[in-house]
């Protein structure tokens, strides 16, 4: 695609696939969709990552949690947001910051905003 990301040769542009990896884990999905997935080891919040890449909406929502609460969050909204470049075929030459996900409401992750 025009940034870079792949199609399984032949096949146009279904079946799509996505790929991602984190030390040992990987995940790969296929569809008949544009799909995006993305995994991370969890380790710790980085708020200067979160201030930088996150939508203010969702900044606020992480800054409010407490600190055990703000790591699985910080990386539920980061791989959340990586999938969703991926599945635009974007990847981050869209600011990640220009859309929100929100993923501490009930139900699945959905894309709440988005300045696109």
């Amino acid at each position: 695609g025009a940034h870079g990301k792949p199609y399984l040769a032949g096949a146009g542009l279904h079946p799509a696939f996505n790929l991602s990896h984190s030390d040992s884990l990987a995940a790969l999905a296929l569809a008949d969709v544009e799909l995006g997935v993305d995994i991370e080891r969890i380790a710790e919040a980085h708020d200067s990552v979160a201030r930088d890449q996150f939508s203010s909406a969702e900044y606020g929502a992480l800054s409010r949690l407490t600190p055990d609460a703000r790591i699985p969050a910080f990386y539920a909204m980061w791989t959340a947001k990586e999938a969703v470049l991926k599945a635009l075929g974007t990847g981050f030459s869209l600011a990640s910051n220009s859309f929100t996900v929100d993923v501490l409401g009930p139900g699945k992750p959905t894309i709440a905003h988005a300045e696109w």
